[in-house]
């Protein structure tokens, strides 16, 4: 029997075309497989993109079908793929370096190597209406400082592009709506009657000629050491005049500098930067005080040379960095709080009243493109409450005859305090508020104790308004101060303050606060 004749040799291309389709194979199952062994080796990928990384997804039997849980997975696992940032950091050098454009929407290509934020330049137009009533703002917050016996001090720092429009390049025509917003600021500002305003776009604008260096960064948003310290000669003028000296505004060595603009579009581009800082014979201590919610308090003092004589809190956003390492040598005592992104004035800050109590002054530093939303929330409603004790005020008795059992409310003589029952929505109907200063404002300051997140509301009986217009304020747990802006005389009815449905809302003191008018200097 002869032996059965071999299969016939499989033909070259064949076996080629079948190696290749396990060479394909096997290259995918090793691109799958390195992230994870990588992972479980240490290697990390870098963070290249000015965002947090995508959460751990929350897996549940429930979920199996859901697609969002698989976008979760996918979001998570591509954003700690080992080289990833390499990938990323090589498409963003071939966008800026080969085609000239920026890798990230939120920044702009000038000419000469300057980089803008687009919502500087490309800002919306604003109403004029919106841009008076932050004027108004403004003006209260004065007189609301002046009336305490302080001084309020504003400071805007103007948009990059404001001072250095010619490296704007292709986008130079693009400011339209920037520019009208900021004539109109400037047009409006004056009518606040504040002495301690500064017109910083002025005062940059002039220093900009003779200035020995650059006032901005050119990859990065802020201003440079040397422009802050033009904004600080100007407050310091403001206040003690001719205390400013200018043979103690020192350069020191040139430093390497990373701008928060490059780190927005993910390469590691830098400049050199002069370093300008003020050296006097005498150096402020330093020391800093946690405030809760990633905010501290730095709180510096001088002594042995001359200084303002005064007591300075400044609130400010990531440009009052440079400037108030040039303010602290020239002040007694100087208490710094940086805002965390776009966060208004005083809004949520229990810790302001202290502080705002032993201070002289006050200096709000904000950036141009954030200085609409920063005076919104009701800021000079925030330095009432923070000052209502030494603010023109008087108090209304909490007294039996304010409430009764159709309210809601109980009379507490031990405690000399009005609680809320449950039985109804609480009130305390306010029968001897006065007319008010003429020409001033008036606040109602109620201070309370709550069981839990409730909300009180001021109204009036008579008024046409629906209550939902009515001035409000919701109150966490616990101790908490309520301030309302009350009503003029003019309008009808008696006002009453509403305490939400609930049993045991304490209030425990009633302050009607008047603000004369005038201006604030």
């Amino acid at each position: 029997m002869t032996d059965p004749l071999p299969p016939p040799a499989m033909p070259p291309p064949a076996r080629r075309a079948r190696l290749g389709r396990w060479a394909i194979v096997g290259w995918f199952a090793a691109l799958l497989a390195l992230p994870p062994v990588l992972l479980a080796a240490g290697v990390r990928p870098g963070r290249v993109e000015n965002r947090p990384l995508a959460p751990a997804p929350r897996p549940a039997a429930g979920r199996l079908l859901d697609t969002a849980l698989y976008a979760e997975i996918s979001a998570w696992f591509t954003d700690r793929l080992p080289g990833r940032d390499r990938v990323i950091a090589a498409d963003a050098w071939m966008d800026f370096h080969l085609l000239g454009e920026s890798p990230d929407a939120q920044v702009l290509v000038g000419g000469d190597g300057w980089l803008y934020f687009r919502e500087g330049v490309q800002a919306d137009c604003v109403d004029e209406e919106v841009i008076r009533a932050a004027v108004d703002e403004v003006g209260l917050a004065g007189r609301v400082l002046a009336a305490a016996g302080k001084e309020l001090v504003l400071v805007v720092a103007p948009n990059k592009e404001a001072i250095y429009p010619e490296h704007l390049g292709g986008h130079s025509g693009e400011t339209g709506c920037a520019d009208a917003n900021r004539a109109a600021w400037r047009a409006l500002i004056p009518t606040a009657g504040l002495a301690g305003y500064l017109d910083t776009w002025g005062i940059l604008s002039e220093a900009k000629a003779t200035a020995p260096g650059l006032l901005y960064h050119r990859l990065d948003t802020h201003w440079t050491s040397l422009g802050s310290g033009v904004v600080a000669e100007a407050i310091l003028e403001n206040l003690a005049p001719g205390l400013w000296e200018p043979e103690a505004f020192v350069l020191g060595e040139s430093e390497e500098r990373r701008g928060d603009l490059s780190g927005l579009i993910g390469l590691p581009l830098s400049e050199m930067a002069d370093y300008w800082a003020v050296r006097r014979e005498a150096a402020p201590a330093t020391s800093s005080e946690p405030l809760g919610g990633g905010v501290k308090a730095v709180i510096s003092t001088v002594a042995g040379i001359p200084t303002t004589g005064s007591r300075g809190l400044v609130l400010h956003d990531s440009t009052g960095r440079a400037l108030v390492r040039h303010l602290r040598p020239y002040f007694d005592s100087l208490t710094t709080v940086r805002f965390p992104g776009n966060t208004a004035f005083g809004g949520g800050t229990p810790w302001l009243a202290p502080r705002l109590q032993s201070a002289d002054v006050l200096v709000l530093v904000s950036v141009e493109r954030a200085l609409l939303s920063r005076l919104t929330g009701d800021f000079p409603a925030a330095l009432v409450g923070a000052l209502a004790e030494v603010l023109p005020h008087r108090e209304i008795l909490l007294e039996s005859s304010l409430t009764g059992p159709s309210f809601g409310t109980r009379w507490e003589e031990a405690g000399g305090e009005v609680v809320t029952t449950g039985e109804s929505r609480g009130a305390i109907v306010l029968s001897d508020l006065g007319a008010g200063p003429p020409g001033g404002v008036r606040y109602l300051v109620v201070d309370v104790v709550a069981p839990r997140r409730t909300e009180v509301r001021l109204t009036r009986s008579a008024s046409g308004a629906p209550e939902a217009e009515a001035p409000s304020q919701v109150v966490a747990q616990g101790e908490a101060r309520v301030v309302l802006p009350l009503p003029g005389s003019a309008d009808p009815g008696m006002p009453a303050l509403r305490l939400g449905a609930g049993e045991g809302l304490r209030v425990k003191r009633i302050l009607v606060v008047e603000i004369p008018a005038g201006g604030a200097g």
